[in-house]
C-alpha cells in the first residue's frame, strides 16, 4: 500500500474518523470533484445521522517538476514527495451550490439575479444534484464508474451538512419530510458575518511575545520598546501595498476607501469557496460594488495615464541656466532653479580646498638633465 505524509488537525488523532471513507464532492467554486473526509466523533445510536465535528478537505502540496523530494519516516523512505493536508472545511460551502442548482435560471458564471427554485425534501435535492443539476450549474461533466453511487447522496447522513441546510433555508415541517427552500436573505447575512470575521482576522497584527506594551502602543517604564507588528496574512497586505491601499501611500486616503479595500480583500478571500455568481451577488447587493474604492481606482488610472502621456511628450530644449516666459507680450528671462542638492552645494565654503579639476590635470614632464648636459657640451 502506498504511504504518504499528511498533516491532520489535533482532534483527528483522538477520534474514530480513521474508519471514515473519503467523499468525492464538487468544489464549491469550480465544480471539479475533490476529496472530503467526514470527521466523526463517537457515534450515537439514538440519532439517524452520524455525529460529526465537520468535514476535512484533502489538499496536496506538490514539489516543483524540476525537483525531487522524499521523506524518511523511521527506517523507511517514502518516495511520494507530496505533502498532504487535511484541513477543516465548513459544509455550508457545499450546501450553497447544491441549493442554487435547483433553479434552472442559475449558473455558476452568470451575473444575473439569483433565483431559489421550489421547496423540496433533502433526498430529492441531493438526487437532483447528482442527476445533472450541478453539472448544468457549473458547466462540467462528471463520470461515475459502473454501479458506483454518487457521493452526493451520502451527504443526507452527514449531520453538519444537514445543520447548515437548516440555517440558510426556509424549512417546511408540515409535510412528513422536511422541505428546504434557499433563503437569500439568510444566506447573505450568514456570508456577510463570515466576511467581517475574515476581515478582522486578515488585518490582525501580532507583536513578538516578549514585547511588553500598553494600550497606547508604547512601552511601560522598565519594559522593552515596541517591536514591528507582523500581519497575519502578509501576502494580502503586500497586494494592498502594491495598489497603494496600505502603508504610507494610504495615509491620505479617506476612511471609506480604506474600509472598502479591506472588505473587498475579505470578499476575495471568501470567494475561493463560492460560485462566481454568488460572489458577484454579494459585491453588488451587499457592498454596492464598492463605490468609493472604484472611484479611487478610476482616479488613479487617470493620474497614471496623464503621467505616462507627460513622459512620452517631447520637451523643447532649454538652457541650463535660463528660460524665457512671455509676460504682457514681452519676453522675460528668468533664472532656472537648480536641484536641491546643487543649491545646497553652492552654499558650502570651499576656501582652502583644491579644485576638483586639479586632481585630473596633466602632470608636468620631468626634465632630463643628462640630455641638457650633452646638448651644452656639443654647443661648446
Amino acid at each position: 500500500m502506498p504511504t504518504a505524509v499528511c498533516l491532520v488537525p489535533e482532534s483527528f488523532e483522538d477520534s474514530s474518523s480513521t474508519s471514515s471513507q473519503f467523499l468525492r464532492l464538487p468544489h464549491p467554486r469550480t465544480g471539479e470533484r475533490v476529496l472530503f473526509l467526514p470527521h466523526r466523533s463517537s457515534p450515537s445510536s439514538s440519532s439517524t445521522h452520524q455525529e460529526v465535528d465537520g468535514l476535512l478537505e484533502l489538499q496536496a502540496v506538490t514539489p516543483p517538476s524540476h525537483a525531487s523530494r522524499s521523506y524518511f519516516v523511521g527506517n523507511r523512505a517514502i518516495a511520494d514527495g507530496r505533502l498532504f493536508v487535511l484541513s477543516k472545511f465548513d459544509p455550508l460551502f457545499l450546501a450553497i451550490p447544491i441549493l442554487l442548482s435547483l433553479s434552472a435560471n442559475n449558473s455558476a458564471s452568470s451575473k444575473e439575479p439569483l433565483s431559489v427554485g421550489e421547496p423540496q425534501d433533502l433526498e430529492t435535492i441531493l438526487k437532483g444534484a447528482a442527476a445533472g443539476a450541478l453539472e448544468r450549474f457549473y458547466g462540467t461533466k462528471y463520470e461515475l464508474a459502473g454501479g458506483q453511487e454518487d457521493d452526493l447522496l451520502r451527504l443526507e447522513k452527514v449531520e453538519c451538512f444537514v445543520k447548515r441546510m437548516d440555517e440558510i433555508c426556509e424549512v417546511e415541517t408540515a409535510t412528513p419530510q422536511k422541505r428546504y427552500l434557499l433563503s437569500l436573505p439568510r444566506l447573505t447575512q450568514k456570508l456577510q458575518s463570515r466576511i467581517e470575521k475574515i476581515q478582522t482576522e486578515i488585518f490582525r497584527t501580532s507583536a513578538a511575545p516578549s514585547t511588553s506594551v500598553d494600550a497606547s502602543g508604547s512601552a511601560p517604564e522598565g519594559g522593552t520598546s515596541k517591536l514591528p507588528e507582523v500581519p497575519a496574512y502578509p501576502s494580502i497586505i503586500k497586494q494592498l501595498v502594491r495598489e497603494g491601499l496600505w502603508g504610507e501611500a494610504a495615509r491620505e486616503l479617506s476612511s471609506d476607501v480604506l474600509l472598502q479595500a479591506r472588505q473587498q480583500a475579505a470578499l476575495e478571500t471568501l470567494s475561493n469557496y463560492l460560485p462566481p455568481t454568488l460572489t458577484h451577488h454579494l459585491s453588488t447587493t451587499v457592498y454596492d460594488a464598492f463605490p468609493a474604492l472604484q472611484a479611487h481606482a478610476s482616479k488613479m488610472k487617470i493620474v497614471e495615464s496623464l503621467s505616462a502621456s507627460n513622459i512620452s511628450l517631447p520637451t523643447p530644449p532649454l538652457s541650463a541656466t535660463t528660460s524665457t516666459t512671455s509676460v504682457g507680450g514681452e519676453e522675460k528671462k528668468k533664472k532656472a532653479k537648480g536641484a536641491r542638492g546643487v543649491e545646497t552645494l553652492k552654499k558650502v565654503d570651499t576656501k582652502g580646498m583644491k579644485r576638483l579639476d586639479s586632481f585630473f590635470a596633466a602632470k608636468p614632464k620631468p626634465i632630463d638633465t643628462e640630455t641638457e648636459e650633452k646638448d651644452g657640451a656639443q654647443a661648446e
